[in-house]
């Protein structure tokens, strides 16, 4: 049996209404998963380099929005 995953990534750039629209979007094109980066910030281990820290602070999924996704 195939299964198709949807690649979401940090593609949400920090908001949870992206986040629930590209889910629900995914399931209408009969998508069976999403996929999201999972991680925290501070354990990245370039974070302190150049604009990281923002990036990696904006595309992190919060603990709060999973249990609305």
């Amino acid at each position: 049996m195939v299964e198709i995953v949807a690649e979401i990534s940090g593609n949400h750039g920090g908001s949870l209404d992206k986040v629930l629209t590209m889910i629900y979007e995914a399931s209408r094109r009969d998508c069976d998963h999403v996929k999201f980066q999972y991680y925290l910030p501070e354990d990245m281990p370039d974070l302190h380099e150049g604009n990281n820290e923002e990036m990696y602070r904006k595309l992190a999924v919060p603990d709060k929005w999973l249990p609305k996704m």
